[in-house]
């Protein structure tokens, strides 16, 4: 992911890292013969990136708003969002020729991409030295002491 200046290009590598996630799973659904797991990453994928965009469109509309009006755009713009989503998944649910698990994780893929980036940055931040410093009580029993 990186360390980012500006929200542009924040938006910019979480879209990159999603499609390059996506299009790989995808690739490989495809070249496995299964359809049905690339049409539902495909759909879920799309819904995923439309969603973020969509948040990241009124999130920035929202916060040059008066407080009251922003509330109930940010609350409109929230329903419509998942309404979105339960009305995709729902005929996703009920198609034969697209896989529902597969859609459900394209879904969350945007998620995964940020939760992904933000464990490596902690990671390089000081993360694994602190993992380093708490491993020699890993294994010990209750009552051991260091000695």
């Amino acid at each position: 992911m990186g360390e980012w200046t500006t929200v542009p290009e924040m938006v910019r590598s979480i879209r990159r890292n999603v499609l390059i996630l996506s299009g790989s799973l995808l690739l490989l659904a495809i070249l496995a013969g299964d359809m049905p797991s690339a049409f539902g990453l495909a759909v879920g994928t799309a819904l995923s990136l439309w969603q973020f965009t969509m948040l990241c469109s009124s999130t920035s509309k929202a916060v040059r708003m008066p407080k009251l009006k922003a509330q109930g755009y940010a609350g409109a713009s929230y329903i419509v969002r998942y309404s979105m989503v339960a009305l995709v998944l729902g005929m996703t649910y009920f198609t034969q020729g697209i896989s529902f698990p597969t859609a459900v994780f394209g879904l969350l893929s945007v998620k995964l991409v940020i939760v992904g980036g933000a464990v490596r940055q902690a990671f390089r931040a000081g993360g694994a030295a602190y993992l380093k410093q708490i491993a020699p009580w890993r294994g010990r029993r209750e009552g051991e002491t260091n000695g």
